[in-house]
């Protein structure tokens, strides 16, 4: 077994699901309940990072406050916008917008983006870089680059990390390396075991060839149904149990990569071509 930097990430958290297309209109804003899931994985001793727009952030910022205590607090858009619909312009007065809510409402400085939808191109990374942002955690979007992890996979025996710097900034993107709940609950209307097992899968992938393994989450998808919550707080365990797991949140990995001077025993260094 390698080692495995795991990470534990939620979409939208306080957010309107409604902003997402195909889910319930039923499905609200429960702020008492997003906590509930929160504490949850509390009771577990993960760390955890929220990724939520900027509005929310203005919206609920006692709240944020508090779980910014304890949690990693990153820009996820303003009002959860495609960024790949926007001008530069757009894009950069977005970027902006979500970086100062967080900085003013809970005296943070973000450090970390993830697009909403998974939508950033060229421009994104470039503003994000300009703004001094060290991470962004998105899908990696370039399919020979992913070709190529593969065969890496199969010919030398021993897989890549996720953890690469995107060229030309000085971003890196802390890829996500599993189908998101949504995906898995809505778009390939899996069961929770079904998707638990997969899951599981993709950590003992990463297990074997060591790495990363990103695990995106929405707490309005877990809410939706308990046996979704079961089956997360199942898969945790499961995953706290696997020799060499070791979970921490991305900006302590990105700080020890970026202070270390050389690359970090667990990640290789790749330049992705945007």
């Amino acid at each position: 077994m390698k080692a495995v930097k795991a990470f534990i990430t939620f979409d939208d958290f306080y957010s309107r699901a409604e902003w997402v297309a195909g889910v319930p209109s039923s499905s609200k804003i429960r702020p008492e309940e997003d906590l509930n899931v929160l504490a949850s994985l509390e009771d577990s001793y993960l760390p955890v990072t929220l990724f939520i727009p900027g509005k929310t952030v203005e919206k609920f910022p006692e709240e944020i406050r508090h779980v910014a205590h304890k949690h990693e607090v990153a820009c996820h858009g303003y009002e959860h916008e495609n960024m790949r619909e926007l001008s530069f312009g757009q894009q950069r007065l977005v970027v902006s917008k979500s970086l100062t809510a967080i900085k003013e409402m809970i005296g943070q400085i973000p450090v970390g983006w993830r697009s909403p939808y998974f939508s950033a191109n060229e421009n994104t990374y470039r503003i994000l870089s300009q703004f001094g942002f060290q991470y962004v955690s998105d899908y990696t979007s370039n399919c020979l680059f992913c070709c190529f992890k593969i065969l890496e996979q199969l010919i030398f025996g021993a897989g890549t990390s996720q953890i690469r710097h995107l060229k030309n900034t000085c971003l890196i993107n802390v890829e996500v390396t599993t189908p998101d709940d949504y995906q898995a609950y809505y778009m390939k209307k899996l069961s929770p075991d079904k998707t638990t097992s997969l899951w599981k899968r993709k950590l003992r992938f990463a297990s074997k060839f060591g790495g990363l393994f990103v695990l995106c989450l929405h707490p309005w998808v877990e809410i939706e149904n308990p046996l979704r919550l079961r089956a997360l707080s199942e898969f945790l365990a499961f995953a706290k149990s696997q020799e060499g797991v070791e979970f921490i949140k991305p900006k302590d990995l990105i700080k020890d990569d970026l202070h270390s001077g050389k690359p970090s025993q667990n990640s290789m260094r790749k330049s992705v071509a945007l």
